[in-house]
């Protein structure tokens, strides 16, 4: 399962990869381009819903991955509903965004800011194209909500025990947990 699949890009990546992919957005016009841009992946179930309200069922999922998400979310809820929702031997992968509050990640972001630039130059045929996706990132980036590194350790050590955590540039980390 991808948690704010968006476009579906990494979903479609998943799907090449394995049996099937469930994706979940909360934004209809992130899903409707998911659908467009996955025609040629019949095994892509999109869904339009807030992750925090939808019902999963215990046990179901091999891999749950979210890529730029969970700084919108609680994490004292939804990694004890992930984790139900992980079957035996299921690994939980979140790639998100912290904010920094060390001298050691102020200057490690210091590489990052003409990386990131780079990155943005280079990036093809990846930007925001329609007024409809531009409104659905302005209402995207109302509910960002960061924590700082140490935060971060401290509720996925408490919630989700032996997760590794690693730090990365452009103010991204990891957390890969095996159940």
């Amino acid at each position: 399962m991808e948690i704010g699949c968006g476009k579906g890009e990494f979903s479609r990546i998943l799907a090449t990869k394995v049996k099937s992919v469930e994706s979940i957005d909360l934004s209809p016009v992130m899903i409707q381009k998911a659908i467009e841009h996955s025609k040629l992946f019949p095994n892509i179930i999109y869904q339009t819903g807030n992750i925090m309200e939808l019902p999963l069922e215990d046990n179901s999922y091999d891999y749950i991955v979210s890529i730029a998400v969970f700084h919108h979310l609680e994490l004292e809820e939804i990694l004890p509903k992930l984790r139900r929702a992980l079957k035996p031997n299921g690994v939980i992968a979140i790639l998100d965004l912290y904010e920094q509050s060390t001298m050691i990640e102020y200057l490690l972001n210091l590489f990052a800011i003409p990386l990131n630039k780079f990155h943005l130059i280079t990036k093809k045929g990846k930007k925001i194209k329609t007024e409809e996706e531009i409104e659905a990132w302005i209402e995207h980036l109302k509910h960002d909500k960061y924590m700082d590194t140490n935060q971060l350790r401290k509720v996925y050590t408490k919630l989700l025990p032996a997760s590794k955590f690693k730090i990365h540039l452009l103010w991204r980390y990891s957390m890969i947990w095996h159940k």
